[in-house]
């Protein structure tokens, strides 16, 4: 189905959809038009046998990597599909989708709550086990959803992870928490994502991991609005010249769980605010700490943006 509602009154992070054309993407939680939605495109319907499949129709993975290589990677084999956006944030165009062009529309919310009810697939028995493990350590179910091959009914039972998205910064700590607790299963140490080069290398586990040592699950944390969680944010501030800081970051705030993490630091005695467009930072954020960093700040220098197209950056941490 196509949206009903306007696309400026929901968060769009996770929302999987096909397009006319056969394009599966995923919605960006970034600000949308009313009418388009700003995706990441992940897969294109084939008619060669894939591992993923629903019905009688395969589908062929095309993106081979998170943050801004993998996104400009996947826009440049998917240009012909999609439109483009222009994104004040990123102060590029990013690829979108009018709704006119959606055949199908799957919100995260929804979707889990229709597969939780009748599951059919081994994957979602499997979905149906980590909601209840979740439940029983007081995660409210009602700010969870469901993102991904899943979504739209082609996730293969064998290979495929469950993504889940986690709405609030209350619930993305609390899953945090719990994702923590279950720490050991699997150890997948980065220091590249996508661009972005972070020093020492982090352990992703803390969102990815290997679930009753059968299904990987990851999660991420989005408001319910975009952006909301970061209201010092605003157009007129958009990321203008390279610049390379030492912030200190005091841990606990929340507003770092949420896509795209967003904290308050300093800057020796100058106060500034960091976003970064990649995600697996936001266990790092949250913890703070003392950090070098390169990226792109506003022409105030009150804003530094992380995990750009224009330049990826680099954080070190350097003290706890």
């Amino acid at each position: 189905m196509t949206p009903k509602v306007s696309l400026e009154s929901i968060q769009p992070h996770g929302i999987m959809v096909i397009s006319k054309e056969g394009l599966v993407a995923q919605g960006l939680g970034l600000p949308s038009h009313p009418s388009k939605l700003i995706v990441i495109p992940k897969y294109l319907m084939t008619k060669e046998e894939t591992p993923w499949k629903r019905n009688n129709l395969f589908f062929n993975r095309i993106i081979s990597e998170y943050g801004p290589r993998g996104l400009q990677k996947a826009t440049e084999k998917t240009k012909d599909l999609t439109g483009r956006c222009y994104s004040d944030l990123f102060q590029s165009y990013l690829p979108c989708l009018d709704v006119n062009d959606i055949v199908l529309f799957s919100e995260p919310k929804e979707t889990l709550s229709n597969l939780i009810k009748k599951p059919e697939l081994d994957i979602e028995v499997d979905l149906v086990l980590i909601c209840d493990y979740l439940r029983e350590r007081g995660m409210p179910m009602g700010n969870i959803g469901v993102t991904g091959s899943i979504a739209l009914k082609f996730a293969n039972s064998k290979i495929s992870d469950i993504d889940l998205v986690i709405y609030g910064s209350e619930s993305a700590q609390k899953i945090l928490q719990i994702f923590m607790e279950m720490q050991g299963n699997y150890i997948n140490m980065k220091d590249d994502f996508g661009g972005l080069k972070i020093q020492p290398p982090i352990n992703t586990e803390w969102r990815r991991t290997l679930f009753l040592g059968k299904r990987f699950v990851s999660w991420i944390g989005v408001p319910n609005k975009p952006l909301k969680h970061c209201p010092k944010m605003v157009k007129d501030r958009p990321p203008s010249k390279r610049c390379k800081v030492k912030v200190k970051i005091e841990s606990d705030q929340r507003s770092s769980l949420l896509y795209p993490p967003c904290v308050e630091a300093r800057n020796g005695t100058n106060e500034v605010l960091i976003i970064s467009f990649e995600y697996n930072v936001a266990k790092m954020f949250f913890e703070g700490g003392t950090f070098e960093m390169e990226g792109i700040c506003s022409k105030d220098n009150e804003v530094i943006y992380l995990a750009t197209r224009e330049f990826p950056g680099t954080i070190i941490k350097i003290k706890n």
